[in-house]
């Protein structure tokens, strides 16, 4: 399985860090539906270390997303493929997208880490110098594409970002 992988350098002491995202992060809907988590590289303040967060997008920048897939012409810009992608697919992408888009109407709570729900985070940027939230010094994220076997499970939060216990196999 293809997932990202995020090396996070502190450029003043060159120690180097890396996280990997983690697969099966998803919000268990009022319905009982799925919706995949999107998550990012972020300090938790709380666990005091690099970890992933929640990544949620505003309603403006789903609107544009929106706009861009069902525009043939402007798809390309969200992945060069799509300008040529199965009807069914790009159908599909909007369902989904337009299910996070109600998704996202409804959510009061702000971004929370991954791993113990805390609020106090900072989503990290990717490829440009930031200043270190946690510490000195500067930080560099670099993003890439990774294939390996996961040993995590699935994760499953409510539509507010509250970790569920785990369900029995």
């Amino acid at each position: 399985m293809l997932t990202w992988s995020y090396e996070i350098e502190n450029t003043s002491i060159g120690k180097i860090e890396r996280i990997h995202e983690t697969p099966g992060c998803f919000y268990r809907l009022t319905d009982e539906s799925r919706l995949r988590l999107q998550v990012w590289p972020a300090s938790c303040f709380r666990c005091g270390r690099f970890t992933e967060a929640e990544r949620i997008e505003t309603l403006e920048e789903l609107d544009a997303k929106l706009a861009q897939l069902r525009d043939p012409e402007r798809r390309g810009l969200i992945l060069p493929q799509l300008r040529f992608a199965d009807p069914l697919l790009i159908e599909q992408l909007i369902g989904q997208c337009e299910l996070r888009r109600a998704w996202r109407q409804t959510r009061v709570s702000p971004a929370k880490c991954i791993e113990c729900g805390s609020t106090e985070i900072c989503l990290l940027s990717g490829n440009e110098p930031i200043s270190h939230p946690c510490g000195v010094g500067e930080l560099v994220v670099r993003i890439s594409l990774s294939g390996g076997i996961s040993i995590r499970y699935e994760i499953l939060v409510t539509p507010e970002g509250d970790r569920l216990p785990l369900e029995p196999s």
